[in-house]
């Protein structure tokens, strides 16, 4: 009995202690006053409001790269590309940055390039297209 009653006191206290509100702002600002209906401090940064960012934690994020959980950032799309998150279905990284994904467009190692006028090929060269043969 006496066991069972440690064990939701326990249980108790962790739900109440832990709230997720705590890790989505941030105070640390060096900046004396602002506006926080369009700034936001995070971290030791003000950043003005947007839709598609919020603060976890001290670390700025995009909303669609994930989610603020009790202060730890999870990742809906694990892809990060110098630090920053993108979705591989629409982008990809080359030599640090992100560019859009089209039929023109792909990466050789480091360097961007248009694979309809040239291919990636041994030793990762960038050479200009082949004609096809007919």
């Amino acid at each position: 009995m006496f066991c069972e009653n440690v064990a939701r006191v326990l249980v108790l206290v962790m739900v109440t202690v832990y709230s997720n509100e705590a890790f989505l702002h941030d105070n640390r600002c060096k900046v004396p006053t602002y506006d926080k209906n369009s700034h936001v401090c995070c971290g030791d940064k003000l950043y003005p409001i947007g839709r598609n960012r919020t603060c976890c934690n001290g670390k700025m994020i995009d909303a669609g790269a994930g989610i603020c959980f009790l202060g730890i950032i999870r990742l809906q799309n694990p892809y990060s590309c110098d630090g920053k998150y993108y979705d591989r279905k629409v982008a990809f990284c080359c030599n640090k940055k992100i560019y859009s994904k089209s039929s023109t467009t792909a990466c050789c190692i480091r360097q961007v390039y248009d694979p309809t006028k040239y291919h990636c090929v041994t030793f990762m060269k960038i050479v200009p297209g082949l004609e096809k043969i007919t």
